[in-house]
């Protein structure tokens, strides 16, 4: 089981003030780091080895591969903003139906 959450929520009143942060339902929380406008770091919050980052221009939408701070050793994590009973998440975070994937 990954100590990544699977769900986030955009923080909306942080947005108004360029301060972008994804929380995650239960442990992590995904930013923007202090002082970076490409760096997106993803914060454990019981355990800070856990911490990572990765490079995205605007939104780390998509499968981006995050380094972990501690080891240097990489993983892949892919955010989007599908819906999971009705539709199909694309490797660069776009969606398509389930119907318009299987063909139907």
């Amino acid at each position: 089981m990954s100590p990544y959450d699977t769900k986030y929520a955009l923080e909306k009143t942080q947005m108004l003030k360029g301060n972008f942060t994804f929380y995650g339902y239960t442990t992590s929380v995904l930013s923007l780091a202090p002082g970076s406008q490409t760096t997106w770091r993803l914060a454990v919050r019981s355990d800070p080895a856990l911490n990572a980052t990765t490079e995205a221009d605007i939104f780390p939408i998509g499968t981006h591969v995050y380094t972990l701070e501690a080891t240097n050793e990489t993983f892949s994590l892919n955010l989007n903003w599908c819906d999971d009973r009705s539709q199909f998440n694309c490797r660069d975070g776009s969606c398509i139906s389930l119907k318009e994937r299987s063909g139907k």
